[in-house]
């Protein structure tokens, strides 16, 4: 499904793109989850057992594997369905219905059903599948992924589908019930090459048999059955509380409502022990977007139509007005950034949708807004002195020569690095000859030098790497291969290897490389002489993966978690927490020893990082909470 993007989407799509971390789900990427889960649930709604013990996949299958390794990768719901089912690791709740009807044994599904699990079912780089009935001719269906070369066609009634049109039997043919075309599950799943299995009243969809009397799999039997047990409807959306931030004992969250196309945002507070209070803030503000300073909250409000920047502080409980935004609007687009540079603020506000809107960097001067750089999509930018050096994601026309420097006293701006160069933007080239740009927020000047993310644009085969560009003569150097993300800690470059996923190390010539992690690392963070990350073997979806610290000084990777996490947070005492979904939800802590301490056993909608400990909400249960 589809929804007109607004501000909120858009942020959240830059923030990704960026490779910013955040702990836990945005309340946009739990909407599209909602969104992805409302088509595939209704397989749940199935009556009868007999009919799944009659094809159930054989226990004794070559490459059967034990639901413990498969989990991540696999569509389950039970029987008895209580409305709720995992989806790749995802438990999640059902809020669209389908009618489901048996036919001697056998389980048949709507054509729109089995065309959005068709759409599911592909692999990255496999292409998509595509359902066509056509009203002309009613009783014909066909399913079709032009990347893979696969056809199939069901007609109603008959027992032969064509499989890239070479007949195969069917044991039930497609009917039509209530003047609606319904298909095989069965039939159709082995047509896109999917397994169907059955475990003690659990139905599996996915690529790989189980193995149902392996240890691992009767090991976690148990607490998957009792997770799609829970009858919990989640929290209406009315009603969901966003944290925003964290200050001594105090939680800072907003409540959002709708009226008439119009939003309202309200901000509460809620110290330890006490009930919550409502802030009185200036005008109708939007904390879709917000900052911490030092003791300071800053957010945007309109007040009498003019669109003010203010700044809250959590010390004395005051407002004050910070800075007029001019004729910007949050309906024109949305604040992208804050920050105090040099006891200066800058302020970046963009204008118009992700496709075709602008980039402005403002600079707060006696209570409004002086323009220091425009840009098509600003990246990052570092101030030194009087100069500002920035990369521009020029993604509708030339993104070449996309690195500049600017002299904030005369307004000169020239373009660094060599030309034909683009230089922030992570390009990567498949196998396939395929080509994929996402933008990248290193930028780091030290001792007279740039270091940056960069590629030859001419050159079809070059992959993003990190380049040195002096400032003095702007000549570069290539420092490493290929290059997902790379860090700038003391005098250490630290780089993903684009090839193969490994946590990489190098000098500031690019020299003395040394591997740290040969694991496929994502999520990296550094904290007091460690660095942390997540590691996906394959096995989970690719935004998920097992906790790793490593110990810079001993040379020491360690696992952390003993289980599949979303995210994590170190606070500032550098305790670890991590967010669990799957069958053993909730949040859990690392402790001094090692051990996975869980402190929260529910399903978790949203976290954000503080100085001691962490603040979440729960999928479904009301309120703001704080774990340690």
């Amino acid at each position: 499904m589809y929804a007109p993007p607004n501000a909120e989407t858009f942020r959240f799509l830059k923030a990704s793109m960026d490779h910013e971390v955040n702990f836990g789900l945005s309340r946009e990427g739990i909407f599209m989850k909602k969104q992805f889960v409302a088509w595939l649930l209704a397989i749940c709604l199935v009556a009868g057992t007999g009919g799944f013990s009659a094809y159930a996949e054989g226990e004794n299958e070559s490459g059967s594997k034990p639901l413990e390794d498969i989990f991540y990768q696999t569509v389950i719901f039970p029987f008895n369905y209580q409305g709720k089912v995992f989806i790749y690791g995802y438990k999640a709740t059902m809020y669209e219905k389908y009618e489901v009807v048996q036919r001697k044994g056998r389980v048949l599904v709507p054509i729109r059903l089995m065309g959005y699990l068709a759409s599911q079912s592909v692999k990255p780089g496999e292409g998509t599948w595509d359902v066509v009935w056509n009203p002309k001719t009613p009783d014909v269906v066909l399913i079709n992924n032009s990347a893979k070369g696969r056809s199939i066609k069901f007609t109603v009634n008959s027992k032969t589908m064509l499989v890239n049109k070479k007949p195969v039997e069917l044991e039930v043919p497609p009917q039509k019930i209530n003047g609606r075309v319904v298909l095989p599950l069965r039939d159709a799943a082995v047509a896109l090459e999917k397994q169907i299995n059955w475990l003690d009243g659990l139905i599996l969809i996915g690529d790989t048999p189980l193995d149902v009397k392996h240890a691992r799999t009767l090991s976690i039997k148990d607490a998957v059955k009792a997770e799609l047990a829970d009858s919990r409807k989640p929290v209406d959306y009315e009603k969901t509380l966003t944290p925003i931030a964290k200050n001594g004992s105090s939680i800072y969250y907003y409540k959002r409502s709708y009226d008439n196309n119009k939003i309202t945002d309200e901000l509460y507070r809620k110290a330890d022990g006490q009930k919550a209070k409502k802030v009185a803030v200036p005008g109708n503000p939007s904390f879709s977007f917000t900052k911490t300073l030092g003791d300071e909250l800053y957010f945007v409000s309109v007040v009498k139509d003019s669109t003010e920047l203010y700044a809250y502080s959590f010390i004395k409980n005051q407002f004050r007005k910070v800075s007029s935004l001019g004729s910007w609007n949050p309906s024109d687009g949305w604040l992208s950034d804050i920050r105090l540079i040099d006891g200066e603020l800058y302020v970046n506000l963009h204008t118009g949708d992700n496709t075709i809107g602008s980039d402005t960097l403002y600079r707060v001067e006696k209570g409004s807004l002086k323009e220091v750089l425009g840009a098509k999509s600003l990246i990052q930018f570092v101030k030194s002195g009087k100069a500002i050096y920035y990369t521009d994601f020029k993604f509708m026309s030339d993104p070449t020569n996309n690195l500049y420097r600017m002299d904030m006293a005369t307004g000169q701006e020239v373009p660094l690095g060599k030309p034909g160069f683009t230089y922030g933007i992570h390009r990567t080239i498949s196998d396939g000859g395929g080509v994929g740009y996402s933008s990248d927020g290193t930028l780091h000047l030290k001792d007279g030098y740039l270091y940056v993310l960069g590629y030859k644009e001419e050159d079809a085969k070059d992959q993003s790497a990190v380049y040195k560009i002096s400032l003095a003569d702007q000549t570069q150097v290539k420092l490493t291969s290929p290059a997902r993300n790379f860090w700038v800690k003391d005098d250490r470059i630290y780089f993903i290897d684009a090839q193969t996923g490994f946590l990489v190390q190098t000098d500031l010539n690019g020299e003395n490389r040394e591997v740290l992690s040969k694991k496929a690392v994502f999520q990296v963070s550094f904290h007091d002489g460690f660095i942390y990350y997540l590691v996906n073997d394959g096995s989970a979806p690719s935004e998920m993966g097992v906790l790793y610290r490593y110990d810079i000084k001993l040379a020491k990777e360690v696992q952390l978690s003993d289980q599949i996490t979303a995210s994590y947070h170190v606070d500032g005492g550098s305790d670890v927490y991590y967010v669990a979904r799957g069958y053993k939800p909730g949040v859990y802590k690392v402790d001094r020893n090692g051990r996975n301490v869980p402190l929260v056993r529910d399903n978790v909608s949203w976290t954000l990082g503080a100085d001691k400990g962490i603040v979440y909400t729960l999928e479904y249960k009301e309120g703001v909470y704080t774990a340690k």
